[in-house]
């Protein structure tokens, strides 16, 4: 990966990870978010075409998920 590529995922998860900060005031969800952020940005490096709209789906059929999960769990 190019130094300018590597900058992008780094800023754009490290953007992505702050941004979740005020939903949940957790640490533990920032560094989560900052290391989905990286999945995500490479994801999309990797992939060919226009995925924006896939990658933003999956985001919230993940949080779907979670907060499916947790009320269920209670």
């Amino acid at each position: 990966m190019q130094n300018s590529k590597l900058f992008a995922v780094i800023v754009s998860s490290l953007v992505f990870a702050l941004w979740h900060y005020p939903v949940s005031y957790y640490f533990s969800q920032v560094i989560f978010a900052f290391f989905f952020g990286i999945i995500l940005s490479i994801i999309r490096i990797k992939a060919k075409g226009n995925i924006i709209l896939a990658l933003a789906v999956g985001h919230g059929l993940y949080n779907s998920f979670g907060i499916l999960a947790g009320y269920f769990i209670k």
